[in-house]
């Protein structure tokens, strides 16, 4: 006899170890103006550019899941720990089209302030995008306009140059990024 799944809720989450890559110097200025760090780009313009840029990283992925009903967790709102991730403040299980979604950034368990944050959401035309800027609570605000699946992603990177020798700055590296991302569905 067969039993029938009624509902399933679930966090998957996951941290990546730190991956090392090097960009010429008008594809690692591409790479920042993509994803709006500003702050970078004004750093390297005073600093110079250099020829190439050595880079650390690392990935914290978040997935919710839900099958079936509607569950009373708030497996939405559930810090895992990662150095730096994203929580959602709103239940997207419980969200319509043409509402408002809250997602908090932590870095190191504190909020990030002043980070863009961006909201992906596939369309027949393609990927819509849209941006918005944490404040002084770490807190970013998107229009959630259609059902389906959604991806809420940031990359917060830092120089280098004064944090020579801690985590993902040894040897030769020019910048550490933490790069964080949430995926979830809107019913509708």
């Amino acid at each position: 006899m067969r039993r029938r799944v009624e509902k399933i809720h679930g966090l998957l989450g996951l941290q990546r170890n730190w991956v090392d890559i090097t960009l010429p110097d008008d594809r690692f200025t591409h790479y920042l103006e993509h994803e709006g760090l500003a702050e970078v780009l004004a750093y390297r313009k005073q600093r110079g550019a250099r020829a190439q840029e050595h880079e650390r990283y690392t990935r914290s992925i978040k997935t919710l899941l839900r099958v079936g009903e509607r569950s009373r967790r708030r497996l939405h709102r559930k810090a895992l720990g990662h150095r730096m991730e994203i929580v959602l403040l709103d239940d997207p299980s419980r969200m319509k089209a043409g509402e408002q979604l809250r997602a908090k950034v932590l870095f190191a368990g504190k909020p990030l302030r002043n980070a863009t944050v961006s909201a992906l959401h596939a369309r027949k035309t393609g990927v819509a995008t849209f941006q918005s800027t944490t404040d002084g609570r770490g807190v970013a605000r998107f229009h959630i306009d259609k059902p389906g699946m959604w991806l809420v992603r940031l990359v917060h990177m830092q120089s280098c140059d004064t944090r020579r020798g801690e985590e993902g700055c040894e040897a030769n590296n020019d910048w550490r990024s933490y790069w964080a991302s949430f995926s979830f569905s809107v019913d509708g």
